[in-house]
């Protein structure tokens, strides 16, 4: 099973995982494909999206829909081996249809996947999944549009349409960080929590406990054969994990789990705000980075910090979003953040935003000039440093350099030159 946190593993861990949830004689088994592919600017297909169900109760009919730069296939194999769709991954790739290329690494380097539970809440099955990702492509770029095909009906917006055929809750096209990815849930039908007539309970084929605490405070630890009284206010403020013998997580509610939050409520104005203001692109304003490695004389490129920061402050002011790429795609920070702290997103992020202000701190005369904030889009969490103009010019610490912006680019002052007049920002968080 696993941890509430997301993780990196193997396919290896993958495979045993699979095995232990299927509790199964045959390593054949029923998958559904739900895949999309799109044209490059050479006009040919390369996959975008997509991901695989195994051990759906759901029967579906196969569906190919191609228009002229987008295709979607959703296929249900009933032989399907993990273990060999895995190898092929990494090599020849899997032909989900003849009229595509097959689905494969685009690069020669070893698929390594991120794991995590997805409440069983969050889920259409309505039990919890275990969900494993890897990426397959990259440098890709496409733009909305509607779907507009010989025979085909035509569909308003390309990026709404893939939303709806894979189920996301979430997705803002070109600029989102899930592009190229690929998927694979693994059903858990073996337990989950129940809700009903505000009642809480659970079922199990494991021995398993209900644990947490209540809006109150209190304490909660039911087992397979309790019910706790609970109104929905009440488990929307509560914390509860439904863990084995093994304190493996299986399935839980929860507001303060960043992806999965049972109260989905979210400051949907900031969202779109700063969508707007990745969607106008890097200027006098604002400036991309994909991530800015924080710990000292790790890496050169962490001087970036600073540097950006500084240049904003002695021109009109700006933002840093950390977590989107030159491109304006919305990668996020998530799996920088968990494969350096080694802990869960939340936590990491917090450290995160610390080590930063920690670095401006140090190395910049006026380190009262910036804000660090972070905001979730989707699920990828961007970091953005709020800067303001600062009062006098401010430089380096150590090296006595000075920055100042022009345009889209952070240029080095020239001895004695004066900071340009300020302007209102376009933005404010």
């Amino acid at each position: 099973m696993m941890h509430l946190q997301e993780r990196q593993c193997s396919s290896a861990l993958l495979l045993n995982e699979w095995v232990e949830l299927s509790n199964c004689e045959t390593s054949l088994q029923r998958a559904v494909f739900s895949v999309v592919f799109t044209k490059d600017h050479n006009g040919d297909w390369r996959y975008l999206l997509g991901h695989c169900e195994l051990a759906s109760n759901t029967s579906i009919d196969s569906v190919e829909v191609i228009y002229p730069s987008f295709s979607f296939i959703k296929k249900e194999i009933l032989d399907f081996s993990l273990s060999g769709f895995l190898a092929a991954l990494e090599g020849e790739g899997f032909m989900i249809s003849e009229n595509f290329p097959p689905l494969r690494k685009a690069d020669s380097s070893q698929i390594n996947w991120m794991r995590g539970l997805i409440p069983s809440h969050a889920t259409k099955s309505k039990f919890p999944v275990v969900k494993y990702v890897t990426k397959l492509e990259n440098e890709l770029s496409f733009h909305e549009s509607p779907l507009i095909g010989f025979n085909l009906p035509y569909i308003d917006s390309v990026n709404q349409h893939i939303k709806n055929f894979l189920e996301f809750d979430h997705f803002h096209g070109n600029s989102d960080g899930q592009k190229g990815e690929f998927a694979i849930k693994i059903n858990n039908y073996s337990a989950c929590i129940n809700f009903d007539a505000q009642l809480l309970s659970f079922k199990a084929n494991v021995y398993a406990c209900l644990v947490g605490k209540n809006s109150s405070g209190q304490s909660i630890n039911l087992s397979e054969k309790d019910q706790l009284n609970m109104t929905v206010q009440d488990l929307s403020d509560s914390e509860i994990f439904l863990i084995n013998r093994n304190n493996e997580i299986l399935d839980y509610r929860s507001k303060s789990h960043w992806k999965y939050r049972l109260d989905s409520s979210v400051d949907k104005t900031t969202s779109k705000k700063l969508l707007t203001l990745i969607e106008a692109g890097e200027g006098q304003y604002l400036e991309f980075k994909k991530y800015i490695e924080v710990t000292k004389n790790r890496n050169q490129k962490s001087e970036e910090l600073e540097k950006t920061v500084c240049a904003f402050s002695n021109a009109s002011g700006g933002q840093l979003l950390i977590g989107v790429n030159d491109e304006g795609n919305i990668d996020g920070v998530n799996d920088f953040l968990v494969q350096h702290y080694n802990c869960a997103i939340e936590e990491a992020v917090l450290l995160y935003v610390k080590g930063i202000n920690k670095r401006l701190s140090e190395n910049l005369k006026n380190n009262q000039c910036y804000d660090v904030s972070h905001f979730v889009i989707g699920d990828k969490y961007i970091i953005v440093v709020d800067v303001d103009r600062s009062e006098e010019l401010n430089y380096g610490v150590t090296q006595e350099w000075a920055y100042v912006r022009v345009g889209a680019t952070s240029r080095k002052m020239r001895s004695a030159e004066s900071r340009p007049e300020t302007k209102k920002l376009p933005f404010e968080f």
